[in-house]
């Protein structure tokens, strides 16, 4: 037996969810929809799977690459005519010969297929809903028959059939359905309930009810509600509370004090603090409430947003960092000669360098990262966390012009750190630092006070990586030059 499975374009009753690639890629817990799909075929002993993708073909194999982890075989075709999805089937020889099975990605009957009769089609229908669209067909022409018909008139021809007692109809109560958004997260409740027979979730449970992937921080004063799935890479900041039957797929930032109940948020998305989101779905700046069935696009990034992982700062990046610094160098070269004479006649804190590694590290290298000499006033400038203010500004910043005029740091970026300090790190905040760039202004500096835990360091720390690009890096030399001018003298 095969398996014919195809992934519809995007739909209306998706409310903009599968704008950007097939719903079947969307979460189902712990992996995408369209992987359990594939894992319910193999263990129904299907290892030859025919993928008939209209848009998103590329992220769909990327996905799930040839089968080969699965054993099963996976052969991708392009749908060039969303009028007529199933002209593929005639270039698939074996539905001639073999039996096969046709599913449509946006759901599918969990039941054991069998002991179903192979002599005429079966027609799998939900109870006063009609198809499911998922059908099982004998070997034959069938691919002659319906190449060139829409979905609609594909249910057209097998309601015919039935209705021709050509066909026999099997309804079903136990399907899997992410048709619409209020379909999908009602599933995933159940998935997380553990009420979903032939269908499970993967990875371990760290408390009851409660799933943590890999390299996620949590904040000790966030509160987990079980069920709850949170995805690798993720963030979840003080005062959060999460849960129940919430999924938080990867590389996620929920920020403090919010509480998602009963929700979904796609990989790669930010929620800002302070909100309150129950029975929704989270794509970015896509928001969708199930219980009204309608979706809006919040353009603010403070409360809802995407997370950046391919901004790379570029020689033009680095250049622009080199001028503007010679600019404030020659701009504020009076202010600079007063704070070296304060500083080394009253506060005995003399202008002197402090040795940091040069990031991105190359953490496979065999050689030795490379060093630069980082200017201050006194070696204890940047021994602990300063945040914005005057004495941070003299200490750090004015002098440490010259190592971004030089193109050794960046304007902004992770606060600079002594290898002894590097070596210090958690493993997870290490790797984050090794692989950014550093610079004067960081997001802890206009976030985290001095009393604040390594927690809130580290989450300012992610949340700069995942949010870096020119237009973040604006915002923060903006807003550390508001709070430099409203708060004076604040650290001592």
């Amino acid at each position: 037996m095969i398996a014919v499975v195809v992934l519809p374009g995007p739909s209306q009753s998706m409310l903009g969810l599968d704008a950007r690639k097939p719903a079947a890629l969307l979460p189902l817990g712990d992996r995408p929809f369209l992987q359990h799909l594939i894992e319910f075929l193999v263990d129904q002993k299907i290892i030859s799977v025919h993928i008939l993708v209209e848009h998103g073909s590329g992220a769909v194999e990327s996905l799930l690459g040839s089968g080969d982890r699965w054993g099963c075989r996976l052969r991708y075709h392009l749908v060039r005519d969303p009028a007529a999805p199933y002209r593929s089937l005639r270039v698939i020889p074996e539905i001639k010969s073999e039996p096969w099975l046709l599913v449509h990605a946006t759901g599918f009957p969990r039941v054991a297929l069998g002991p179903f009769s192979l002599d005429r089609p079966t027609v799998f229908c939900k109870p006063a809903a009609g198809w499911g669209g998922c059908a099982l067909f004998p070997p034959g022409n069938w691919s002659e028959r319906l190449w060139e018909k829409s979905p609609g008139q594909l249910e057209t021809e097998l309601m015919e059939l039935l209705n021709e007692h050509a066909a026999e109809v099997q309804d079903l109560q136990e399907w899997v359905d992410i048709s619409t958004p209020e379909k999908l997260l009602a599933a995933q409740s159940r998935l997380l309930c553990k009420s979903l027979s032939l269908v499970k979730m993967g990875g371990i449970e760290r408390s009851k009810g409660v799933w943590i992937s890999r390299n996620v921080v949590i904040d000790p004063a966030a509160e987990l509600v079980p069920p709850l799935y949170i995805g690798p890479n993720s963030r979840i900041g003080r005062g959060a509370r999460l849960g129940p039957e919430t999924v938080i797929a990867g590389t996620c930032i929920v920020d403090s004090d919010t509480v998602v109940e009963r929700s979904l948020i796609l990989s790669g998305t930010y929620v800002g603090s302070g909100l309150d989101l129950k029975d929704s779905i989270v794509d970015r700046h896509l928001l969708v409430n199930v219980v009204h069935g309608t979706s809006v696009n919040v353009r603010e990034s403070f409360l809802l947003g995407g997370l950046s992982h391919q901004y790379h700062r570029s020689w033009l990046a680095r250049g622009f960092s080199s001028v503007a610094a010679a600019l404030l160098i020659l701009m504020l070269l009076p202010i600079t000669l007063f704070a070296i004479l304060y500083y080394t006649l009253i506060g005995r804190c003399y202008l002197t360098a402090v040795r940091v590694p040069v990031a991105p590290l190359n953490r496979y290298s065999s050689q030795s990262p490379r060093h630069f000499w980082l200017p201050c006033l006194g070696l204890d400038a940047w021994a602990e966390h300063r945040p914005a203010g005057w004495q941070a500004f003299c200490r750090q910043l004015l002098p440490g012009l010259w190592a971004v005029l030089l193109g050794h740091i960046g304007l902004v970026g992770l606060p600079p750190r002594t290898a002894e300090q590097i070596e210090k790190l958690e493993p997870e905040w290490k790797l984050l630092y090794e692989e950014s760039r550093i610079g004067l202004i960081s997001e802890a500096s206009v976030v985290a006070t001095r009393e604040d835990e390594a927690t809130q360091f580290y989450l300012c720390d992610a949340y700069y990586v995942a949010r870096k690009s020119w237009r973040h890096d604006l915002g923060l030399v903006w807003t550390y030059s508001r709070k430099l001018v409203s708060l004076g003298f604040n650290d001592r």
